[in-house]
């Protein structure tokens, strides 16, 4: 994907030093500093222009990790040898200035001219989202106009569903307690207007990396809306039925002969003739691969491209290959839980794309004379209508069904309308449930976010392979939360949705899907975290948790009454603007 990236940056720029240029002048060097010339300010109280060979390499070396790296002077000072090594190696500069900059201790004054902590860096419950709306503030108004400081900014984050999400994930009574559990990403946006009401993504407070914007992760099954969005935009009637079986398929990747392509559902099951709706709710991998593959002419037209298309124009802003393999079908493209809980807004939406927003209002020298407002976030944003209004209210039912009829049971609020999917990546790395009512979508996604270690002793509908009770599921979480942020709120349904009728559940399989060669996926061993004890499921407290924050004598205000919003103060910095 890189690859990708930098030949359509040369497409754009006819000058690689331009690029380098345009790089080095917006890109983050931690402690506020965006651009060279900041940094350079920032670490060395001196201008770019007179930098030393050895201060030039410790900027770069900052570069690696800038947030890590910007508090750490052993840190920096070993990656700024390492960009001398290399510098030395490529014969840019000589042997004797390489061993003099080495000898070059790092100031004990680091940074040597600190910035003024802003009001971004927020507190732990908010870091990842405060981080969000900072990068979003820099993209609305460019670097130098925020680093000048003098800023109010106002944003759409709801803090008692935060307090509330936070406690469902890894309170003492919620479902992840413990820090050898697995980690949860959590984001919740108003579909008509994009903006981000709770974003929970770190269990460890101190950690720079937020899940739920810089996360990417096979999404499995949860990937299918779309091919389904794709399949009703060519007229396939979703009450089309297939032959859930196993199948092999050759595909053509460029190469003399074609690949083989094996595909089987979850535990090799076989369900024998199905519609195309059921295979969504039963999250039937052979049957969306028929999809994909336009088997026997009953499938897409160009269907890995029309299914990234659809992704796109929904939302997914990871770069998806232009000609992807048929697996996309399946997920097989790493995302984050932002991109598809901003994609399933825009389904929710009938079909018209709003982008996710952190910031319900600028304004510049609040309480001065020559105070300002420079943005209010309108209402009732006019957004973009990508997918047909008819085409996504259908998506939006089929998807219902996934929460009535299919495996999304575990995310069922009774009366209360839910559409969703669910996803498990290969071999039980990744699980997700994406689900939305008319007010709220919310995407979860749970692993570990270090990777390396499956859920397979973890998910409730794996340990059932093992004949193991207990579990959890991301929609066991999703629901856990909806129902606290929406207790007491109206019923509202789904304008202009039919829902699914009931169908005969007895072939309905348990839960997941894979696409691993019959009889060759093999269980992985419980890992030792998992290994000694069963999960068992949470009721989380997270309504006692809220009330905690909030006037325990009023009662919980309706959504549309409360303010919510956490204000943060852009203060000035001392880093200057980039130059170029």
């Amino acid at each position: 994907k890189e690859a990708l990236i930098a030949i359509e940056v040369e497409r754009k720029e006819d000058s690689k030093d331009q690029i380098i240029a345009d790089y080095l002048n917006t890109v983050y060097f931690g402690n506020n500093a965006y651009g060279v010339e900041a940094a350079a300010e920032t670490y060395f109280n001196k201008s770019v222009e007179d930098l030393s060979l050895t201060e030039s390499a410790t900027l770069v070396g900052l570069l690696w990790s800038p947030s890590v790296l910007g508090e750490d002077p052993e840190g920096a000072q070993y990656q700024r040898d390492l960009v001398l090594t290399k510098m030395f190696d490529t014969g840019y500069i000589s042997s004797q200035d390489y061993n003099r900059a080495l000898e070059v201790p790092i100031s004990e004054d680091w940074p040597a001219n600190a910035p003024t902590t802003s009001g971004f860096s927020g507190p732990a419950l908010t870091r990842g989202f405060a981080q969000y709306a900072h990068d979003e503030l820099i993209q609305r108004y460019g670097v130098n106009t925020v680093l000048q400081g003098g800023l109010s900014v106002y944003t759409t984050i709801d803090l008692q569903d935060q307090i509330s999400a936070h406690e469902i994930a890894y309170g003492t009574s919620g479902y992840l307690p413990d820090a050898d559990d697995p980690d949860l990403a959590l984001v919740t946006i108003e579909p008509e207007t994009g903006r981000i009401k709770t974003m929970v993504g770190d269990r460890d407070e101190n950690s720079q990396f937020n899940l739920v914007t810089q996360g990417r992760r096979q999404p499995g099954s949860s990937f299918k809306p779309f091919a389904l969005i794709a399949a009703l935009e060519q007229g396939i009637d979703p009450d089309t039925t297939y032959v859930s079986e196993k199948k092999e398929y050759k595909v053509d990747v460029g190469l003399d002969r074609p690949e083989t392509w094996t595909v089987q559902n979850y535990d090799g099951i076989v369900r024998g003739r199905i519609s195309l709706k059921e295979a969504l709710w039963w999250s039937d991998n052979t049957v969306f691969a028929d999809l994909a593959m336009n088997a026997e002419g009953r499938g897409l037209k160009n269907g890995p491209e029309k299914i990234a298309d659809v992704a796109r124009r929904c939302g997914i802003i990871t770069n998806l290959p232009e000609h992807p393999k048929p697996s996309i079908v399946l997920g097989a493209y790493e995302v984050s839980p932002l991109d598809m809980a901003s994609a399933y807004a825009t389904i929710a939406n009938d079909g018209r794309r709003v982008e996710p927003t952190a910031i319900s209002k600028v304004v510049s020298n609040e309480g001065d004379d020559d105070e300002k407002v420079l943005y209010v976030a309108p209402e009732h944003p006019e957004g973009k209508q990508v997918i047909s209004e008819d085409i996504a209210d259908e998506a939006t039912g089929i998807m219902i069904g996934d929460v009535t009829e299919g495996l999304a049971k575990d995310a069922s609020l009774g009366d209360r309308p839910v559409a969703g999917k669910t996803g498990t990546s290969e071999n039980f790395f990744d699980a997700w449930f994406i689900g939305f009512t008319p007010e709220l979508v919310t995407g979860t996604w749970m692993g570990y976010a270090e990777g390396g270690d499956t859920l397979e002793y973890v998910l409730e509908y794996a340990r059932k392979l093992h004949e193991l009770p207990g579990g959890i599921t991301p929609a066991q979480i999703w629901k856990s939360y909806t129902q606290v942020i929406l207790k007491d709120e109206p019923i509202e349904q789904f304008d202009g949705v039919e829902v699914p009728e009931k169908v005969d559940r007895s072939t309905a399989p348990g839960p997941g899907a894979k696409n691993t060669p019959a009889g060759a996926r093999k269980h992985a061993p419980a890992p030792p975290r998992s290994r000694e004890r069963a999960p068992e499921t949470r009721r989380a407290a997270a309504a006692s948790a809220s009330a905690s924050s909030v006037s325990p004598s009023r009662a919980r205000p309706a959504r549309a009454e409360r303010a919510g919003a956490a204000r943060y103060r852009d203060v000035r910095t001392s880093a200057s603007p980039a130059s170029r």
